[in-house]
């Protein structure tokens, strides 16, 4: 039972770190409309498909991942919209593109 609790510590942290990394890159939170950004949903809440939907945006880039999709913001209210409808988080999406080599 320890190890069972040992190793679901340790998954967690590495969560916990790997999102605060992300985090930690983000200079800015994207406001301007034509903003790339990137819309983070939680593993318990609606998925990034589903928060895009209910905001009336649409993916703009052809990769997806289960937890995260690249928008557009096309109004001044898109990211208080976009997390008003289950996105955890929203970051710059131009900053993650560039060091991810997008």
């Amino acid at each position: 039972m320890s190890s069972l609790l040992s190793v679901s510590a340790s998954v967690l942290v590495g969560l916990l770190l790997s999102i605060g990394s992300v985090v930690a890159t983000q200079p800015r939170t994207p406001s301007k409309v034509g903003d790339l950004v990137l819309v983070v949903s939680s593993p318990w809440g609606p998925s990034p498909r589903e928060i895009l939907r209910r905001t009336e945006l649409n993916d703009r880039y052809p990769v997806s991942a289960p937890l995260g999709r690249f928008t557009q913001l096309v109004n001044d209210d898109d990211v208080k919209n976009l997390k008003a409808n289950g996105a955890w988080f929203v970051l710059d999406g131009k900053k993650l593109a560039e060091l991810c080599s997008l």
